[in-house]
């Protein structure tokens, strides 16, 4: 139920037929559409050194999840290829990023991904937490179809991310959208809980019956 108010929040929200206001009462200044060119900028050095930092892949449903029992001695990771991820950038899957797969780095410090996933980060004018909110919203979903290429598998590199454009509040406006939004996922994953409980009651009682 939550889950599906939640979208429909993001759509009048993302498409500005739900305003917020600033500590006073006051309308904030008006939006602007803004190429993600000028606000990300793209990082994800390879390990060139060999560290061994966690090795991390991208969940469509969590995120950034760690490997933790991944092997580095295996002859088939080759960690010197694999691109850094510092706290607070974001990385996807180019191949996947249409059905969600990429994530916010808040896991550790540092981690590494595979060489073929994109890193970037967000500039100041960008807050990271509107941003990873507007990538779950059909609107940025739609644009990542129209800037995919590729003949038997479609890919959004960066050069294409890059071109998609954003509505942009101002900071402070982002600041509690995200805020507004991320207060629904607690209540959200709070709901699932409950639901689990209960579910993991009845098939209690569902046993108790038939001993």
């Amino acid at each position: 139920m939550l889950k599906k108010q939640k979208k429909g929040f993001m759509q009048k929200i993302f498409s500005q037929k739900l305003s917020f206001r600033d500590e006073n009462g006051q309308e904030f200044p008006k939006w602007e559409k803004v190429r993600l060119g000028k606000l990300t900028k793209k990082t994800g050095k390879k390990n060139s050194k060999g560290i061994k930092y966690p090795i991390a892949a991208i969940s469509n449903k969590k995120g950034f999840i760690l490997e933790g029992g991944r092997n580095y001695s295996n002859a088939d990771v080759d960690i010197k290829a694999y691109k850094l991820v510092h706290q607070n950038e974001f990385a996807y899957n180019p191949a996947r990023i249409n059905v969600g797969s990429f994530g916010l780095q808040n896991v550790t410090d540092t981690t590494i991904v595979s060489s073929l996933y994109v890193v970037f980060e967000t500039l100041p004018e960008l807050i990271q937490s509107y941003l990873k909110a507007y990538m779950h919203s059909r609107y940025f979903n739609q644009d990542v179809i129209k800037n995919t290429e590729g003949s038997v598998r479609e890919y959004l590199f960066y050069e294409n991310f890059a071109n998609i454009k954003i509505p942009l509040p101002c900071v402070a406006e982002q600041k509690k959208i995200a805020e507004f939004l991320t207060s629904l996922d607690s209540k959200i994953i709070l709901e699932m809980q409950i639901l689990e409980h209960l579910d993991n009651q009845k098939k209690s009682f569902m046993q108790q019956m038939f001993i």
